[in-house]
Protein backbone atom coordinates (compact mmCIF):
# COMPACT_ATOMS: atom_id res chain seq x y z
CA UNK A 1 0.00 0.00 0.00
CA UNK A 2 1.38 3.42 -0.94
CA UNK A 3 1.68 6.33 1.44
CA UNK A 4 -1.50 8.05 0.27
CA UNK A 5 -3.46 4.83 0.74
CA UNK A 6 -2.15 4.46 4.29
CA UNK A 7 -3.14 8.06 5.12
CA UNK A 8 -6.63 7.61 3.67
CA UNK A 9 -7.05 4.36 5.60
CA UNK A 10 -5.99 6.08 8.82
CA UNK A 11 -8.46 8.93 8.22
CA UNK A 12 -11.26 6.43 7.62
CA UNK A 13 -10.49 4.55 10.84
CA UNK A 14 -10.29 7.82 12.76
CA UNK A 15 -13.68 8.87 11.40
CA UNK A 16 -15.25 5.58 12.51
CA UNK A 17 -13.74 5.89 15.98
CA UNK A 18 -15.04 9.44 16.35
CA UNK A 19 -18.52 8.42 15.16
CA UNK A 20 -19.16 4.97 16.65
CA UNK A 21 -21.93 2.84 15.19
CA UNK A 22 -24.86 2.58 17.59
CA UNK A 23 -27.94 0.41 17.10
CA UNK A 24 -31.12 0.72 19.15
CA UNK A 25 -34.43 -1.17 19.06
CA UNK A 26 -37.66 0.33 17.77
CA UNK A 27 -38.97 0.05 21.33
CA UNK A 28 -36.04 2.12 22.64
CA UNK A 29 -36.65 4.61 19.86
CA UNK A 30 -40.23 5.16 21.06
CA UNK A 31 -39.35 5.43 24.74
CA UNK A 32 -36.14 7.47 24.63
CA UNK A 33 -36.26 9.44 21.39
CA UNK A 34 -39.92 9.97 20.48
CA UNK A 35 -41.39 10.27 23.96
CA UNK A 36 -38.14 11.25 25.69
CA UNK A 37 -37.24 13.82 23.01
CA UNK A 38 -33.59 12.76 22.81
CA UNK A 39 -31.74 13.19 19.53
CA UNK A 40 -30.62 10.22 17.44
CA UNK A 41 -27.90 12.33 15.86
CA UNK A 42 -26.54 13.61 19.17
CA UNK A 43 -26.37 10.08 20.55
CA UNK A 44 -24.66 8.71 17.45
CA UNK A 45 -27.47 6.30 16.59
CA UNK A 46 -27.01 4.89 13.11
CA UNK A 47 -29.63 2.12 13.06
CA UNK A 48 -33.12 1.90 14.58
CA UNK A 49 -33.54 -1.86 14.25
CA UNK A 50 -36.44 -4.25 14.71
CA UNK A 51 -34.31 -6.40 17.00
CA UNK A 52 -37.25 -8.34 18.43
CA UNK A 53 -39.07 -8.82 15.10
CA UNK A 54 -42.02 -6.71 16.21
CA UNK A 55 -43.07 -6.00 12.63
CA UNK A 56 -43.49 -9.60 11.49
CA UNK A 57 -47.02 -10.10 12.85
CA UNK A 58 -48.28 -7.08 10.91
CA UNK A 59 -46.92 -8.09 7.51
CA UNK A 60 -49.54 -9.33 5.06
CA UNK A 61 -52.90 -8.45 3.55
CA UNK A 62 -55.77 -7.23 5.74
CA UNK A 63 -59.39 -6.35 4.93
CA UNK A 64 -62.57 -5.24 6.64
CA UNK A 65 -65.88 -3.38 6.34
CA UNK A 66 -66.67 -0.19 8.25
CA UNK A 67 -68.95 2.82 7.68
CA UNK A 68 -69.99 1.52 4.27
CA UNK A 69 -66.39 1.13 3.12
CA UNK A 70 -64.32 -1.89 2.16
CA UNK A 71 -60.82 -1.25 3.52
CA UNK A 72 -57.82 -3.22 2.29
CA UNK A 73 -54.32 -2.90 3.76
CA UNK A 74 -51.16 -4.39 2.28
CA UNK A 75 -48.50 -4.17 4.98
CA UNK A 76 -44.83 -4.83 4.36
CA UNK A 77 -41.59 -4.16 6.17
CA UNK A 78 -38.47 -2.53 4.81
CA UNK A 79 -35.48 -0.45 5.87
CA UNK A 80 -35.34 3.20 4.91
CA UNK A 81 -32.37 5.54 4.99
CA UNK A 82 -32.64 8.97 6.60
CA UNK A 83 -29.71 11.04 5.34
CA UNK A 84 -31.17 14.52 5.88
CA UNK A 85 -28.93 15.11 8.90
CA UNK A 86 -25.57 13.40 9.48
CA UNK A 87 -24.88 10.71 10.37
CA UNK A 88 -26.95 8.60 7.98
CA UNK A 89 -29.54 6.64 9.95
CA UNK A 90 -31.21 3.38 8.93
CA UNK A 91 -34.72 2.74 10.23
CA UNK A 92 -36.68 -0.51 10.12
CA UNK A 93 -40.23 0.57 9.24
CA UNK A 94 -43.66 -0.68 8.29
CA UNK A 95 -45.45 0.62 5.21
CA UNK A 96 -49.14 0.31 4.42
CA UNK A 97 -50.59 0.59 0.96
CA UNK A 98 -54.36 0.82 1.09
CA UNK A 99 -57.47 0.72 -1.05
CA UNK A 100 -60.79 2.12 0.19
CA UNK A 101 -63.96 1.38 -1.76
CA UNK A 102 -67.60 2.31 -1.14
CA UNK A 103 -69.54 -0.89 -0.73
CA UNK A 104 -72.48 -1.44 -3.05
CA UNK A 105 -71.49 1.13 -5.66
CA UNK A 106 -67.85 0.08 -5.99
CA UNK A 107 -66.57 3.67 -6.03
CA UNK A 108 -62.86 3.84 -5.18
CA UNK A 109 -62.33 6.54 -2.55
CA UNK A 110 -58.57 6.12 -2.32
CA UNK A 111 -55.96 3.73 -3.73
CA UNK A 112 -52.22 3.76 -2.97
CA UNK A 113 -51.50 0.13 -3.87
CA UNK A 114 -49.16 0.97 -6.77
CA UNK A 115 -47.20 3.83 -5.20
CA UNK A 116 -43.48 3.73 -4.40
CA UNK A 117 -42.22 3.29 -0.84
CA UNK A 118 -41.04 6.90 -0.67
CA UNK A 119 -44.39 8.36 -1.72
CA UNK A 120 -45.81 10.40 1.19
CA UNK A 121 -49.29 8.92 0.60
CA UNK A 122 -48.01 5.48 1.62
CA UNK A 123 -48.70 5.11 5.34
CA UNK A 124 -45.34 4.65 7.09
CA UNK A 125 -44.22 4.21 10.68
CA UNK A 126 -41.01 3.38 12.51
CA UNK A 127 -41.80 2.74 16.15
CA UNK A 128 -43.89 0.88 18.69
CA UNK A 129 -45.72 2.72 21.45
CA UNK A 130 -44.46 0.68 24.40
CA UNK A 131 -47.09 2.07 26.78
CA UNK A 132 -50.13 0.76 24.89
CA UNK A 133 -48.55 -1.68 22.44
CA UNK A 134 -49.64 0.15 19.28
CA UNK A 135 -47.50 0.47 16.19
CA UNK A 136 -47.56 4.15 15.20
CA UNK A 137 -47.71 5.40 11.60
CA UNK A 138 -48.16 8.69 9.75
CA UNK A 139 -51.30 9.04 7.63
CA UNK A 140 -51.24 11.68 4.89
CA UNK A 141 -54.01 12.13 2.34
CA UNK A 142 -54.17 13.62 -1.13
CA UNK A 143 -56.92 15.95 0.10
CA UNK A 144 -55.58 18.27 2.81
CA UNK A 145 -58.91 19.90 3.67
CA UNK A 146 -60.79 19.21 6.91
CA UNK A 147 -57.67 17.96 8.68
CA UNK A 148 -57.81 14.49 7.25
CA UNK A 149 -54.13 13.79 7.96
CA UNK A 150 -53.16 12.28 11.27
CA UNK A 151 -51.63 9.38 13.15
CA UNK A 152 -52.70 5.77 12.63
CA UNK A 153 -52.38 3.35 15.54
CA UNK A 154 -52.53 -0.37 14.77
CA UNK A 155 -52.47 -3.31 17.15
CA UNK A 156 -52.97 -7.03 16.62
CA UNK A 157 -55.27 -9.01 18.87
CA UNK A 158 -53.13 -11.78 20.36
CA UNK A 159 -56.28 -13.60 21.56
CA UNK A 160 -57.03 -14.24 17.90
CA UNK A 161 -53.47 -15.39 17.07
CA UNK A 162 -52.65 -12.01 15.55
CA UNK A 163 -55.25 -12.32 12.77
CA UNK A 164 -57.28 -9.31 13.92
CA UNK A 165 -55.93 -5.78 13.45
CA UNK A 166 -57.45 -3.02 15.57
CA UNK A 167 -56.96 0.43 14.05
CA UNK A 168 -57.50 3.96 15.34
CA UNK A 169 -56.98 7.16 13.36
CA UNK A 170 -56.32 10.33 15.36
CA UNK A 171 -56.55 13.44 13.20
CA UNK A 172 -54.18 16.36 13.58
CA UNK A 173 -56.52 18.76 15.36
CA UNK A 174 -54.48 21.81 14.30
CA UNK A 175 -55.92 21.53 10.80
CA UNK A 176 -59.54 20.68 11.67
CA UNK A 177 -62.09 23.48 11.35
CA UNK A 178 -65.25 22.13 12.98
CA UNK A 179 -67.25 25.12 11.73
CA UNK A 180 -66.66 24.02 8.15
CA UNK A 181 -66.19 20.24 8.30
CA UNK A 182 -68.34 17.62 9.97
CA UNK A 183 -66.87 14.48 11.54
CA UNK A 184 -67.94 12.47 8.49
CA UNK A 185 -65.99 14.94 6.32
CA UNK A 186 -62.93 14.58 8.54
CA UNK A 187 -62.97 10.81 8.22
CA UNK A 188 -63.66 10.72 4.48
CA UNK A 189 -60.94 8.13 3.89
CA UNK A 190 -60.35 5.99 6.96
CA UNK A 191 -62.86 5.80 9.84
CA UNK A 192 -61.84 6.81 13.35
CA UNK A 193 -62.01 3.19 14.56
CA UNK A 194 -62.04 0.04 12.44
CA UNK A 195 -61.04 -3.60 12.58
CA UNK A 196 -59.38 -5.64 9.82
CA UNK A 197 -58.93 -9.40 9.39
CA UNK A 198 -55.81 -11.02 8.03
CA UNK A 199 -56.16 -12.67 4.64
CA UNK A 200 -54.64 -16.05 3.86
CA UNK A 201 -53.91 -14.73 0.38
CA UNK A 202 -50.34 -13.35 0.30
CA UNK A 203 -50.65 -11.84 -3.19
Amino acid sequence: MNRIGIILGFISLLSISLHPQKTISIEDYARDYVDGKKSLQNDGVTYVKDINNIRDKYVGNWFGLCDGKLITFKIRKFTEINDVLPPEIKLDVLSIRHKITKTGVGEVIDDTMNLDDNDPLVITGSYLDTKYGNYVLDFITKDRTCGRDGTLYIKTDSKNTDTVLKCTLILDSKFVDNTVCSESDNYKYLPKHFVLLKSNNSN
